[in-house]
């Protein structure tokens, strides 16, 4: 709910009611957070305490830290876009080291340094922390990483770290990586937008056997670091990583198929585990999208694939969809920012034959009207596909509607077959409804968008 003012806030929480407590962009003074704090003497509901842009001070620190310390249920606590500093934050850590309940705890933006973290790893180590996001904290730096992390064998295990534009380094990777290594509970690592190279994924590829997501997207990691990931995703070594985020890298082919024994893709062959992979805004070229290809023609796993932005041209793309067409895993491709003219007619037979794609995104591919016929002939044959992403393409009002006119035949030829199922389940009234019972539906904007979903 919003609040209007400070008595809404008070009142609610003297209430004893809600569970969660949201304030955004209110401004509070110091005065009014004590008014806070007196009105949750009596509570004991709250579960869920939010602070985003409410320009609270270093002084504020030690305040939310006593209403969090001494609150019997409070699990979750965001401190969101404030200046709480170095000094608030280390207020606040002091008191609310007394929760048994708090598990998850959000600084993000909040001005920490590596000098406001002593009380901060003093509560990953006596609390119960479980989650732990620190994003949008430029000035922590590896020696902040260093300072929190460094030699952390004995804490109360996180299972999940966000250290979004942190300008962490291979330095600070490499303590990262160690703290992996002692710590088999963190399933999920996102330290995205940090300079931390190959020598830093290097260095946390050697540590990822319990990690199930791993997003490091723009971090100016190259071919060198591609490989050494692929290393450690391979079988038969043990892995449990499902998603794996490189977008916005600077990742070429080379990256992804050295030779025939080495590069992402060349040992993601061999994987069984990863279903996600975003390799969007990198530089794999026609090259890399063989090399992809290859691996979508054996993966049995992989569920969704970014390429998009990666200067693939109509020879790569139609490599890709002929992949596609005999593969049986992927639901989710993007091949957005590619080039997709000459190609579309291996994406209509594509269409034909696939029976697992669900979302298809050709967004600012350069298809024309006269590429848009042969692509919209296919749908009628497809009956998986949900979503189309046609965004940014040059197409007439005149062949938007023709598209149309396809997917409204292939609601018809849907409507039909649910009324045959109908009639052969006559006695079974209380059945949910079946997937064909779906219909297309299509939005356009101004002529050059097309989204069409089952719905």
């Amino acid at each position: 709910m919003e609040f209007k003012n400070l008595g809404d806030i008070v009142q609610t929480i003297q209430d004893n009611k809600q569970k969660t407590i949201i304030i955004k962009k209110h401004i509070l003074t110091t005065n009014e957070l004590l008014d806070i704090e007196t009105a949750f003497t009596d509570n004991t509901c709250v579960t869920q305490l939010v602070f985003a842009d409410c320009d609270l001070q270093p002084e504020d620190g030690a305040i939310l830290g006593r209403i969090v310390g001494r609150h019997p249920a409070i699990q979750v606590v965001a401190l969101e876009c404030n200046c709480l500093g170095d000094q608030g934050i280390e207020d606040f850590c002091k008191s609310a080291i007394r929760s048994k309940t708090l598990y998850r705890l959000s600084f993000n933006e909040n001005d920490l340094t590596d000098n406001g973290v002593k009380s901060l790893r003093m509560l990953l180590m006596y609390g119960f922390l479980q989650v732990l996001s620190l994003d949008d904290n430029p000035k922590l730096g590896s020696k902040g990483i260093h300072k929190l992390f460094a030699g952390l064998e004995w804490s109360h295990p996180l299972t999940k770290l966000h250290l979004d534009r942190c300008s962490i380094t291979a330095e600070g990777a490499v303590v990262l990586a160690a703290y992996l290594r002692s710590n088999p509970y963190l399933k999920h690592l996102i330290l995205p937008n940090n300079p931390i190279g190959d020598a830093g994924i290097t260095a946390i590829s050697k540590c990822l056997q319990h990690v199930e997501f791993l997003g490091v997207c723009s971090c100016r990691i190259g071919n060198l670091g591609a490989i050494m990931l692929g290393k450690a995703v391979e079988a038969p070594r043990k892995t449990h990583l499902y998603e794996l985020d490189l977008g916005e890298n600077q990742i070429t082919h080379l990256g992804l198929a050295l030779n025939d024994k080495e590069g992402l893709a060349v040992s993601l062959a061999k994987n069984t585990i990863l279903a996600a992979l975003h390799l969007d805004e990198n530089k794999i070229g026609d090259k890399g999208a063989a090399a992809m290809a290859k691996l979508i023609g054996v993966t049995t796993s992989l569920e969704i694939l970014d390429l998009s932005e990666n200067y693939i041209t109509d020879n790569g793309s139609s490599v890709l969809a002929a992949a596609l067409a005999g593969n049986a895993s992927v639901t989710d491709f993007y091949l957005s920012g590619n080039q997709v003219r000459v190609a579309t007619e291996a994406f209509a037979n594509m269409l034909s034959q696939n029976v697992t794609l669900v979302c298809l995104d050709l967004a600012d591919t350069g298809m024309d009207d006269y590429d848009a016929i042969s692509f919209a002939l296919a749908l009628p044959n497809n009956h998986t596909l949900e979503t189309l992403n046609l965004d940014i393409n040059p197409l007439s009002d005149e062949i938007l509607r023709q598209i149309n006119g396809y997917l409204s035949n292939k609601q018809s030829l849907d409507n039909s077959a649910q009324e045959n199922l109908d009639t052969e389940e006559e006695d079974d009234q209380d059945s949910s409804p079946s997937d064909l019972n779906k219909q297309y539906s299509v939005e356009v904007q101004d002529g050059l968008v097309i989204k069409a979903r089952m719905e």
